[in-house]
């Protein structure tokens, strides 16, 4: 699911357009509870990426990339910076 990351990095807004759009699809007709207000209250944010941050997206794939962002420590690459 591309909506943890989404939310855990700081993504951008377009994405609440986008993954429902890619999920329709690919065939799954009830998406568009994918991009929640809640869900991005309840996850927390690990990664600084932009638009709003400091890194981009090419910084996370040399840490290791969305395996690193799923272990528990995911945030270590961001804050040893």
């Amino acid at each position: 699911m591309l909506q943890p990351v989404v939310s855990a990095t700081g993504g951008s807004t377009n994405a609440a357009l986008h993954l429902p759009a890619i999920a329709h699809e690919c065939g799954h007709s009830n998406s568009t509870c994918l991009m929640s207000p809640r869900f991005f209250e309840r996850t927390p944010y690990i990664a600084n990426l932009k638009p709003g941050g400091k890194y981009v997206a090419k910084d996370m794939f040399e840490a290791g990339g969305i395996p690193v962002l799923n272990e528990d420590h995911a945030g270590a690459w961001i804050s040893s910076r």
